[in-house]
């Protein structure tokens, strides 16, 4: 009975914190994209995954971490992965920008609804009857709330669905490559995150966008405040 008391105790720690979390980085990066009228969304995402690179690249240090060492040939089954999160971040970012809070939160619940479908049909897995009308009360759910909405964007909800789409292709791909290079949630997404980081770095350079975020926080008064540098600070956190 003690037994089981400290396993249901560890689960509801688990749920709240993802909870927190999850809640928490929605708050600071819609606060750093709107509040602040700061949208280079591919600078936000290398800052977070720099600071997800040394964190994860600490906890490797300190020995709390183990990551293996894998062949390069191992590690290309993690492109895809690696692709899949630049575009997940990306549309997300981009989609939290124009979509209030609540409705960014209510539909991407539904993001579970595509990792369904796609196991399905790329891995072959199919869910119980409980967890199908768990998850179409969900979906339910979110449109009645959708029918509320008074500052409906029309783009901002095709992005929140199109993150949905890719939020389920990254969870689908991970699951599929990690039967090849066989490793942990974390130490996947260390190298995951290891692979993706040059490649948003090249993005933000070629694109603009990381010359148009310096020069942007040079030029305006309202983000040279430590407010902003928080804001800012929480949101390349908030990934990792």
């Amino acid at each position: 009975a003690a037994r089981e008391r400290k396993r249901d105790l560890y689960i509801a720690s688990v749920v709240v914190m993802y909870a927190l979390s999850s809640l928490g980085a929605i708050f600071v990066n819609k606060a750093t994209l709107s509040a602040f009228n700061f949208p280079y969304s591919i600078s936000l995402m290398l800052s977070q995954l720099i600071v997800s690179t040394i964190g994860m690249s600490a906890l490797r240090a300190c020995r709390v971490l183990v990551i293996p060492k894998r062949s390069v040939r191992e590690l290309t089954a993690l492109a895809f992965p690696a692709v899949f999160l630049i575009s997940n971040v990306t549309v997300g970012l981009l989609a939290l920008r124009l979509v209030n809070i609540p409705m960014f939160s209510a539909f991407r619940r539904l993001s579970v609804l595509n990792v369904m479908l796609l196991e399905w049909w790329v891995l072959g897995r199919t869910a119980s009857r409980r967890i199908l009308f768990t998850v179409f009360v969900m979906v339910l759910g979110s449109f009645l709330a959708g029918l509320g909405d008074l500052t409906f964007d029309a783009l901002g909800y095709f992005l929140v669905f199109l993150n949905n789409f890719i939020t389920g292709a990254n969870l689908v791909s991970i699951k599929k490559a990690s039967s090849v290079v066989r490793l942990g949630a974390l130490q996947l997404n260390y190298y995951v995150t290891l692979i993706a980081l040059p490649i948003v770095f090249v993005l933000a350079l070629v694109t603009g966008d990381l010359r148009a975020a310096v020069m942007e926080i040079s030029n305006r008064p309202d983000l040279q405040t430590p407010t902003f540098a928080i804001a800012l600070s929480l949101s390349a956190a908030s990934a990792f």
